[in-house]
């Protein structure tokens, strides 16, 4: 049995941290790793993120975003745009 996820075509992920709209991409199960291709948005309740491909390690809590990128602070009432972006969570 596969421990990867993949999806194609318009596709909305909910969970308790937030919301991704996506095209395309993948989630390994076993690695908590998402990667996730095609104008992405992801939001939860500080942040708005979009970019053409994000990628997310949900053990490490890093991650990153590429291509057009789009992110929005809502606490702190902060926008930045640019063509790369990265995260590391607390």
């Amino acid at each position: 049995i596969s421990k990867i996820v993949y999806f194609k075509g318009k596709t909305k992920i909910e969970s308790k941290d937030g919301i991704v709209y996506t095209n395309e991409g993948d989630f390994n199960t076993q690695t908590q790793v998402s990667n996730f291709r095609g104008r992405t948005k992801l939001e939860d309740e500080d942040y708005y993120l979009e970019g053409d491909s994000l990628y997310f390690d949900n053990t490490l809590k890093i991650g990153y975003a590429l291509g057009n990128v789009f992110m929005q602070s809502k606490k702190d009432s902060l926008i930045a745009e640019s063509d790369f972006a990265w995260y590391r969570g607390k």
